[in-house]
């Protein structure tokens, strides 16, 4: 019998190891996106690994990249509206996720980068940029000043 744990993560790893000592007699094989098993271990809590969570309080949350994010989050989505935020935080979550997955040590470089063309083509964020872009294609659009 093989046993597959899909995810080499933190938690994936621990649940191979955990049914490879239960010895139920077969091959425990883990499955991830990732070049390399454990990989996201290396970036988790800003590069420092969590070994335990039994004793997180507000200092675990100290700092300024946690403060900066939101507002890119916001910038990236449009502000000024209530969608923009919430548009900007699931696309930052995903590209920083896939960056950290996939251009671990650069991804870093690759946020700025995202960040950056954001700015310049986008400067009113996603959601400005959509609105702008239908607005045009909407009767009366330009009778309700968009």
């Amino acid at each position: 019998m093989t046993i597959a744990v899909v995810g080499a993560g933190a938690a994936g790893l621990m649940a191979a190891i955990q049914a490879a000592r239960a010895g139920a007699g077969g091959t425990v094989i883990a499955l991830d996106g990732a070049r390399t098993p454990g990989a996201k271990i290396l970036v988790s809590g800003g590069g420092r690994c969590n070994v335990t969570h039994h004793a997180v309080d507000e200092t675990a949350f100290a700092g300024s990249t946690i403060g900066v994010w939101m507002i890119l989050m916001a910038l990236l989505g449009g502000s000024g509206t209530l969608a923009g935020p919430i548009v900007g935080a699931v696309v930052f979550q995903i590209t920083k996720e896939l960056f950290w997955t996939y251009l671990l040590g650069w991804q870093r470089v690759a946020l700025g980068l995202l960040i950056v063309a954001v700015a310049v083509f986008f400067p009113s964020g996603i959601v400005g940029f959509v609105r702008e872009r239908f607005a045009e294609k909407r009767p009366g659009a330009a009778e309700e000043g968009q």
